[in-house]
């Protein structure tokens, strides 16, 4: 049987069980509405369906998962970005890093979880060897150190002269060590030849020996007074190392018929410069 109405009227004598008359202006809390609203439970897309966000047909930005990758994809105008009120982490389900984006601070990338390089204020710190690297030679950093006052010495067994210290950025930079200034010996009526040593100490080991100066009167004489000169080396190390680093420069005198005193006047420089390796 069915009811049909057209227009208004009534219809008397006839009784119903079983409906329920909802409310004027009544919500269904099983389902969200068109105007917005809070979910409570799981949104479950299935393989390919698409959350679309835009104007565009398919979406400016699409989420899916099409089965066998995961996808977000920008596909509207402009750029697509990822802001962070603190920090920017790419990781893997497990928590490890890939990538991790500080604000107002550093950029990082991870190797296995670990991290490899690190932008900062002054450039990048590496942590490892850069391969096929063609910026090898690059004058990284350098430090420069002046002697105040003259040195003198009288001994014949070595003495600290000049020290400085450098932290290398890289364990693969090599230390460019550089020795510049003036010399003396005052020598005694009685010497014969005088040699000025020096040698040099990455902490306590010594790399490097050099003859700074060397007089020698023994087939017309003796020397007498004071000679001067200007004197200087060089020496390439690798200290293989980016702990803080002491470079020492020693001096002795050796010779014979007297004891001179030998000195750097006031002015000579140490200079390290690290160098991209």
């Amino acid at each position: 049987m069915a009811i049909v109405i057209n227009g208004t009227g009534t219809i008397a004598g006839v009784s119903a069980t079983g409906i329920t008359t909802a409310p004027t202006n009544a919500t269904d809390t099983t389902k969200l509405p068109l105007a917005g609203g809070t979910m409570t439970g799981d949104l479950i897309l299935g393989d390919g369906i698409k959350l679309a966000l835009g104007n565009k047909t398919g979406g400016d930005l699409a989420i899916y998962h099409d089965g066998s990758n995961s996808y977000v994809r920008d596909g509207g105008t402009g750029d697509l970005l990822l802001q962070g009120r603190n920090s920017v982490k790419l990781q893997d389900i497990s928590g490890e890093n890939y990538f991790v984006g500080t604000v107002d601070g550093s950029a990082e990338l991870y190797h296995n979880n670990v991290k490899k390089l690190e932008t900062t204020a002054n450039g990048v710190n590496v942590t490892g060897t850069i391969t096929g690297a063609t910026n090898l030679g690059t004058v990284l950093q350098v430090v420069n150190a002046t002697n105040d006052t003259s040195y003198t010495t009288t001994s014949s067994s070595y003495v600290d002269t000049l020290s400085l210290a450098i932290t290398p950025k890289f364990s693969n930079s090599k230390i460019l060590i550089t020795i510049n200034g003036g010399a003396f010996a005052n020598n005694a009526n009685s010497v014969t030849f005088t040699i000025f040593d020096t040698r040099l100490l990455r902490g306590s080991t010594d790399v490097y020996q050099q003859d700074l100066w060397y007089l020698d009167a023994r087939g017309s004489g003796t020397l007498f007074g004071q000679q001067k000169f200007m004197g200087g080396w060089q020496y390439l190390d690798s200290p293989n190392t980016t702990n803080a680093t002491t470079y020492k420069v020693q001096t002795r005198w050796r010779g014979s018929g007297g004891t001179p005193e030998i000195g750097f006047d006031k002015g000579v420089t140490i200079t390290l410069m690290e160098i991209a390796g």
